[in-house]
Parts: structure tokens; C-alpha cells; sequence
């Protein structure tokens, strides 16, 4: 239903500009009337059919404008649009009125002009046929009194019933195309509709697919691609970063001593206490099992010591949980990136570090570098 709706106000948006366009264009059918008519027809019955039509068409071009700018109610809009259509064929229809009567040949071109103006607006209201048709009615009418009331004989009959079966021949055709041209209006917006949920689904499937399930932090393949996008702008501009590799001490006593319901609860504590003592620009990602990584951007290694300091004592400072309480530890180590290293070298860095802190009593940061020393030593 709202979809129709939308397809419904779509149509008559796309409807109304067109017939703006169409009524800027009025004035030449105008030149062509009048040049059909010149030294036939008295000027001043010609300057009065100019007058009354721009008139009208001041007033159609107005209220379109109006519907263009304030579309409200639909149903209101639509009404309003169908008047100033019927308008519309009602200032070409009092043509018959002034102009016809003088001369036969000059009439036989004005009717085929009038079936021209039919013709030129049949493919402009076509999504709205009663418009259509009303506009019809306001070229008809006028025109089949004025040939069924002065002109004698069958000549006018003739005119009347000839331009009758013109007409609703178009609104017959036009009817069908209009059909058409509404259902595919509707079938596009179905299409948009179907494709945004499937944008949504995809996204939401990405967003899944890169984000742990438990802690809601993004997961180790989500981490791969930050680091291969740090990777990318240290080869471009030489841009630092860091890692920090965090494991928190004696996990598996809180699971033993809790269950693992309190353990998963004081994972996701442990996220968001090490995501409020990062900066906003860091990434802290789970790693896996009470391991996490945290990618520290735009920073060389004495900094992200000072970093990793910051959040081993924001872990320690007030326990995980409170209710039971469950205090915990964590151990980091840091790496920086080098040229010459992948991805898989740095974070081997950090875990050695971190097995380095734990070695060195836990609750504590070590550098990479660190670790490289006493290795050479």
C-alpha cells in the first residue's frame, strides 16, 4: 500500500513538470492559429481568444508551479491538477467559439489543429486519464455546439462526430499506455525497494561477518583489514602505527570460579573499559579467546607504550564486574611496525611481548623491542 502510494505521487510529480514544460510551449500553437486565421477572421475576435487563453494559461501555470513546490494532500493535488487540465482544454476549445464560423477551409484547419493540441497532450496527462479526458471535454464541447448550432447541413455533423471519434480513439490507445506506464512506475519502485533491503541485508551480513558476536568488537578478519589499510598508508605517506597485543591474566580462574556466563559478561566488561582509555581514532578488536588486539594509528612506539600503560591501569583500577565482583589484570605487549615486516611478523612481536609481561610477574606492558634484546643477548 505504501508502495502504490508513493508510486501514485511519483506519477503525478513526474506528470506536473511535464505539463509545465508543455504550457511554456502554448504560445506557439498560438502563432499557428493565428497565422491560419489571419485576413480571415476578424482581429478583434482573435485578440479575444488571445486574451482569454493567456489569461488561463497565467492561472494553469500558476497553480502547477503551486502543486510543484507545496505537494500536500495527494488526493487534494490530484484534484487541483485535473481542473487546471480541463482549464487547459477548455481555453483551446473556446477557439471553436471566436474563430470558427468564417470560413470553411480556415475551420477544417482549426479542427485540425484542436486535434493536434489533443494529440501533443495525450502523451503529457496520459498516467492521469480523467485529466485526460477532461481536457478532451473542454476542447469538445465548445466545438461540437458551435458546429452542431451554426453550421447548416451535415458539414457539421460531419466535423462533430469525425473529431469525436479522434478523440476517444486517443483516450482509447492512450489508456492502455498509461496502464503501462503506471505498473512500470510502481515495478521501479518495487525494484529500489528490493534493492535497498538487500543493501541493508549485504551490509548487515558484512558487518556481521567482521564483528564478534559476544563483545560486539570487531573480530580478527576485521582486524586484518585494518592493519593491511595501516600497512597501506605507512607505503604512501610514511603514516606510524603500532599494536598492542592484551591478554588478561588468570581468565580461566574467573570461568572456573564463576561459570562462563560471569566470564562472557566480564569480556564484554573488558571491552568497553580498554575502548574508554583508547583514543577514538584506535581499533580494539578480539583476537581470540581473552586475547585482544588494539591497532594504534598515527603512533610510534614510545607512545603506544604510554597508551598500553593507560589501559593496563584502567583494568586494574575497579574490578570488571561488581556483582560478583570479579577483578582482573591484563598483560600487554607492543609492537611497532617496520618497513620490511608483514602483518603476520608484527603481531608475532606483540604476542611474544605479552608472553614476555606475563613471564616478567603480569599486570604489566612490554615493548617488542624489548623482547628482541634479551633474545640477542
Amino acid at each position: 500500500m505504501a508502495l502504490q502510494s508513493a508510486a501514485a505521487q511519483k506519477r503525478l510529480g513526474q506528470t506536473i513538470e511535464q505539463a509545465i514544460r508543455t504550457q511554456r510551449t502554448t504560445p506557439i500553437g498560438w502563432g499557428l492559429a493565428v497565422w491560419l486565421v489571419w485576413d480571415a477572421v476578424p482581429m478583434s475576435a482573435v485578440l479575444t481568444w488571445l486574451a482569454l487563453f493567456l489569461a488561463a494559461l497565467l492561472v494553469i501555470l500558476m497553480g502547477l508551479h503551486r502543486l510543484q513546490k507545496h505537494r500536500g494532500d495527494y488526493q487534494r493535488s490530484l484534484t487541483s491538477y485535473t481542473l487546471l487540465t480541463g482549464l487547459d482544454g477548455l481555453a483551446w476549445g473556446m477557439l471553436s467559439q471566436l474563430l470558427l464560423g468564417h470560413d470553411r477551409v480556415v475551420d477544417t484547419w482549426l479542427v485540425t489543429l484542436l486535434c493536434g493540441v489533443a494529440a501533443v497532450n495525450a502523451p503529457v496527462h496520459l498516467m492521469f486519464m480523467r485529466a485526460l479526458a477532461l481536457q478532451y471535454l473542454g476542447i469538445f464541447v465548445p466545438t461540437a455546439l458551435h458546429f452542431l448550432l451554426q453550421t447548416p447541413g451535415q458539414d457539421g455533423l460531419r466535423m462533430t462526430i469525425g473529431m469525436g471519434v479522434f478523440l476517444l480513439l486517443l483516450l482509447y490507445y492512450m489508456n492502455n499506455v498509461g496502464r503501462t506506464l503506471n505498473n512500470h512506475v510502481l515495478l521501479t519502485l518495487q525494484n529500489k525497494a528490493l534493492a535497498a533491503q538487500l543493501k541493508a541485508a549485504l551490509s548487515t551480513v558484512e558487518i556481521e561477518a567482521a564483528t564478534d558476536l559476544l563483545t560486539s568488537a570487531p573480530n580478527r578478519r576485521a582486524l586484518l583489514q585494518v592493519l593491511e589499510r595501516q600497512r597501506l598508508l605507512y607505503d604512501v605517506h610514511q603514516t606510524p602505527f603500532a599494536v598492542l597485543m592484551l591478554d588478561i591474566d588468570h581468565f580461566k580462574q574467573i570461568n572456573d570460579r564463576h561459570g562462563h556466563g560471569i566470564g562472557d559478561e566480564a569480556l564484554k566488561s573488558f571491552c568497553g573499559r580498554v575502548t574508554g582509555a583508547l583514543r577514538p581514532s584506535d581499533t580494539l578488536a578480539r583476537y581470540g579467546g581473552e586475547e585482544f588486539v588494539a591497532v594504534i594509528p598515527s603512533t610510534r612506539l614510545e607512545a603506544a607504550l604510554h597508551a598500553a600503560q593507560r589501559v593496563c591501569d584502567a583494568v586494574a583500577a575497579s574490578p570488571l564486574l561488581s556483582a560478583p565482583s570479579v577483578p582482573a589484570t591484563v598483560s600487554i605487549g607492543v609492537a611497532a611496525w617496520r618497513p620490511g615486516m608483514t602483518i603476520e611478523q608484527l603481531l608475532e612481536s606483540a604476542d611474544r611481548a605479552v608472553y614476555a609481561a606475563k613471564r616478567q610477574g603480569r599486570n604489566r606492558v612490554c615493548a617488542a623491542s624489548e623482547v628482541s634484546l634479551r633474545n640477542a643477548a
